[in-house]
């Protein structure tokens, strides 16, 4: 992302290189929306290198969200793993004094209490096991294997008695609620209708709208007859007229290679997702409203994903993450990928009432309940 992005657009100043990323995610309980996480490699590192801090938080604007060194960059003090904030202020996780990755050398994780040094940054202090000695034995797969030693210390757990936290409850934002309104659908009914179906509903408000900093696919687009929206910048302009969901199907495989199930994106085909007729649109998908919205219902967990497509059907953006619903929900996006502050036009987030969901309502209304 950062060979594509502009610099300007972001608060962060650390880049998480790309042959990695970030593990062992774990949320401040003293202060909720603060993260930790390993900051490593995706192979040969066994997860383990520094950990990273960074601000995540619900109300927090992506393009504030800054990275910061936790423990030194440069592995100075030894490799992490597993990091656990808990709940009286102090900090555990799993470390080894072996500052390279390698899996050889890395034979000693062990849980420790890290405190803050003189600069700031958090370095271990002594096992708090002492640690834990063992003889095991497996088979791999035909072969007796053993061994005998110090066992790794590895994701540890804090056991404390919390309060049950609440449902989250995410009312309808105006724009949708006022469809509602005029369409005189009752949304109690319409999400109890939806969990009796094992359904769920997607709405868009403008499939054309994406972040400014979104430039790794195409990027100007219009709906042919109706919203466009192109950078200043310019560029080809695409067309999409169709919004084509795709559903995990468990399918068995029949090759020479492992057997079992694989989740295969199949184009929507749950009998109980009944959505309004789309002519000419490829199987599985709705028609892009000339306002650019989009809706649909969907089933309720499943994985699925998503593109958008031209008007013979061709991908144009393609959503490439599985997203599951529960039973009843109503996932409200504002732009396709969503706007942190300003789209591709320099516009903000769209609030326009999307004319796809009063399809979609008065569609509802003709389904046999």
């Amino acid at each position: 992302l950062k060979d594509q992005t502009d610099e300007t657009l972001h608060a962060n100043r650390k880049v998480i290189f790309s042959d990695g990323g970030l593990f062992h995610l774990k949320e401040d309980p003293v202060k909720p929306g603060t993260y930790y996480s390993i900051h490593t490699g995706e192979f040969g590192t066994l997860t383990s290198n520094q950990i990273v801090k960074f601000n995540g938080g619900t109300n927090v604007n992506p393009e504030q969200m800054v990275f910061t060194d936790f423990t030194p960059a440069d592995n100075s003090d030894g490799r992490y793993r597993n990091p656990l904030p808990l709940s009286d202020g102090k900090f555990v996780a799993t470390h080894t004094p072996t500052k390279v990755a390698d899996q050889n050398l890395m034979k000693d994780f062990r849980l420790k209490q890290l405190s803050p040094d003189t600069s700031g940054r958090y370095v271990p202090g002594a096992s708090l096991t002492g640690g834990i000695n063992k003889t095991v034995s497996w088979w791999d797969p035909d072969t007796l294997r053993n061994f005998s030693g110090l066992l790794w210390e590895l994701e540890a757990v804090e056991v404390v008695a919390r309060v049950r936290p609440a449902a989250p409850v995410t009312p309808l934002e105006t724009p949708e609620r006022s469809i509602f309104t005029e369409e005189a659908v009752d949304e109690a009914a319409l999400r109890n209708w939806m969990k009796a179906n094992d359904l769920a509903m997607i709405v868009t408000r403008n499939q054309t709208s994406r972040d400014r900093a979104d430039v790794t696919q195409p990027y100007n687009l219009q709906v042919p007859g109706g919203v466009k929206t192109v950078s200043p910048k310019g560029g080809k302009i695409y067309n999409i007229s169709h919004y084509q969901v795709l559903q995990a199907d468990q399918i068995r495989a029949y090759d020479n290679g492992p057997s079992g199930r694989r989740s295969i994106a199949q184009t929507l085909h749950e009998p109980k997702a009944k959505n309004p007729a789309n002519p000419g649109g490829p199987a599985g998908s709705v028609k892009i409203a000339a306002d650019g919205s989009t809706a649909a219902f969907v089933p309720a967990r499943r994985a699925l994903a998503w593109q958008t497509t031209d008007a013979a059907g061709n991908p144009v953006v393609r959503e490439r993450l599985w997203v599951t619903f529960q039973p009843g929900e109503v996932r409200v996006c504002a732009s396709c990928h969503g706007v942190n502050k300003n789209d591709q036009s320099g516009a903000p987030p769209p609030v326009n009432k999307p004319e796809a969901l009063r399809d979609l309502l008065r569609f509802w209304k003709t389904i046999p309940k």
